[in-house]
């Protein structure tokens, strides 16, 4: 088995990189194991590195070590390779992914990762990229793309990049007219903040958005919520922190299944773990067992909230009786 190191080095805090590559090679000096550590140049590097080292053959566990946008390069570099196993090493200024998994410290266990278990997870498919954890369509794909503008300020943690992006967007049009399909069920038609095809649950920097999403249950979780006023943002951010939006059926919907379709009256932003894109018309697909993961020792997924049924969750077919 290779050990393979992506390394963002212009992820999350200044110079943590390098802590985490002497940790590295410190354990491959003191234990037997072929390794390699690579520093990636310029963007889309670790999707190519990836690539490369997944095509040499042979069992291989590929570590992302960056944030979400770095995971994003290694699953799509290395998807379709057998052969592969993807881990990830959570340094970067957003690391929502790792949130659905009980003490994330341990992703930083360079002995857990190398000794830890493997298993098979979705993706979620646009185009010809795949996901790992949330696409959004819409307001809170904007937010994504303008976080960059202040995850370089001093003090300024991933969650709160994210509300002042959200500030800077209001100056904005907010709301999209989109169509949506989910599967082949009935479209719904109206204005909408945002929609979102989630394979795990948290994204923006903590915000548990869809909170009962599984990584490997064959489904996506459609987030739809409907146009609002600022004001009404503002009131509901806390709920929307955390995880507890899915429960009010006036404001959001969340559906099960396979396939989300978006159309546009126009281009919307897309962000796909944090990649931006500009789309009329989007297609989310599941991809059943896309990769297979590397989980560190004694990292568990977090339970899905034991609570009775709401009427804000449909399960488990795609249907909704969201109305205009």
């Amino acid at each position: 088995m290779r050990h393979i190191f992506i390394v963002n080095p212009t992820a999350g805090k200044k110079n943590l990189y390098k802590r985490i590559v002497g940790e590295i090679q410190l354990y491959f000096l003191e234990n037997a194991g072929s390794h390699r550590v690579y520093i990636t140049e310029h963007p889309k590097h670790g999707q190519e590195l990836a690539r490369d080292e997944a095509a040499r053959g042979g069992d291989v566990r590929i570590y992302s070590v960056g944030g979400d946008g770095s995971l994003h390069d290694v699953i799509n570099g290395s998807f379709g390779w057998p052969n592969v196993e993807v881990g990830v090493i959570p340094v970067g200024s957003g690391n929502d992914f790792v949130e659905y998994f009980h003490d994330t410290s341990r992703f930083f266990d360079i002995e857990g990762q190398v000794k830890g278990s493997s298993i098979d997870i979705d993706l979620i498919k646009l185009g010809d990229n795949y996901s790992i954890n949330q696409c959004c369509m819409g307001m809170d794909a904007e937010v994504a793309a303008n976080m960059y503008r202040f995850k370089s300020l001093p003090l300024v943690s991933g969650s709160l990049s994210y509300i002042l992006a959200l500030f800077y967007g209001f100056f904005k049009n907010i709301n999209n007219h989109f169509t949506v399909q989910i599967d082949d069920a009935e479209p719904i038609e109206m204005d909408f903040l945002f929609a979102i095809a989630a394979n795990a649950s948290h994204y923006g920097g903590g915000f548990k958005s869809a909170p009962d999403a599984r990584i490997n249950d064959g489904l996506i979780d459609c987030v739809l919520i409907k146009s609002m006023s600022r004001l009404k943002i503002l009131r509901l951010l806390s709920a929307y922190r955390k995880g507890k939006l899915v429960n009010m059926p006036e404001i959001c919907r969340v559906i099960k299944g396979t396939r989300m379709t978006v159309r546009s009256e126009r281009e919307a932003t897309v962000a796909m773990d944090g990649e931006i894109s500009r789309h009329k018309y989007a297609q989310f697909e599941l991809i059943k067992r896309g990769a297979r993961l590397i989980l560190p020792r004694y990292v568990t997924a977090k339970d899905p909230k034991k609570a009775k049924p709401d009427p804000a969750i449909v399960l488990p077919t795609a249907s909704c009786d969201m109305k205009p």
